[in-house]
């Protein structure tokens, strides 16, 4: 995998450019959730707050409930050498080109990052608006499909940009500049940017990337453990790719 040179790459431009993509993107401008965390909701600052109803897709109390776009794709199937990982990719970009204007976008954690992770990966968008973004990282950055795993009622997935090669896996504090999450799941409930950085100088004024209550609320999860079984959450990596470079 090619090196990301970050002398020649302003990482805050970065994250804006990925962030603004999203924003005009059916991600951000007509995306519902199928499964609102009232934590997620209740932890969300007054006025950046939206709440179950409003989240859900149109048509949603039809007896023909709207289709979700569901990503079928486990992380075994979308490894190195996997038979689906191209397909994966592609269909994820096709969902994160829907038109707005016409189309909508509905699904759970594990859809949004599908179609994060295509757009991310790809080097070229066919839709107008979205071209002069692409591509949206410098080619061979790495992309990761992540997960808080552990206790069924707090597992949650979404992307992973430069994190560290030499950095834990499990404990974000380690991840530092340049490495960003991508959690529209999130920003939709909370109507908070898409992208979280780590670190406040990979923040640009106004823009609020850098965000203490996300990391507050990755805290909290990740601090629960089962007292009688010891069971608890942990970060973990689903799968690995490379932007440009698929």
């Amino acid at each position: 995998m090619a090196e990301t040179n970050l002398e020649q790459f302003s990482w805050p431009e970065t994250i804006r450019r990925v962030n603004e993509a999203i924003k005009i993107s059916v991600l951000g401008a007509n995306s519902y959730i199928q499964n609102a965390f009232p934590a997620v909701l209740e932890k969300a600052p007054e006025g950046h707050r939206r709440t179950r109803e409003q989240l859900k897709a149109p048509g949603w109390k039809s007896l023909k409930p709207p289709a979700m776009d569901t990503c079928q794709y486990l992380p075994a199937s979308i490894a190195p050498g996997g038979n689906a990982r191209a397909r994966y990719l592609a269909e994820g970009l096709a969902k994160f080109e829907k038109n707005p204007k016409d189309q909508f976008f509905y699904g759970v954690c594990n859809d949004f990052a599908w179609a994060v992770n295509g757009a991310l990966v790809a080097t070229t968008f066919k839709r107008p608006e979205l071209k002069v973004y692409a591509p949206l990282l410098p080619a061979g950055t790495r992309v990761e499909l992540y997960g808080i795993v552990g206790l069924h009622e707090d597992k949650h997935l979404f992307t992973v940009v430069n994190r560290p090669a030499d950095s834990s896996p499990t404990d974000f504090r380690t991840w530092g500049r340049g490495c960003f999450v991508v959690d529209q799941w999130y920003g939709l409930q909370t109507t908070t940017p898409a992208v979280k950085s780590f670190d406040p100088h990979d923040d640009l004024p106004g823009e609020g990337f850098h965000d203490l209550t996300f990391i507050g609320w990755w805290n909290e999860v990740l601090a629960k453990v089962q007292p009688k079984s010891g069971i608890g959450n942990k970060l973990a990596p689903q799968a690995e790719f490379s932007a440009g470079g698929e």
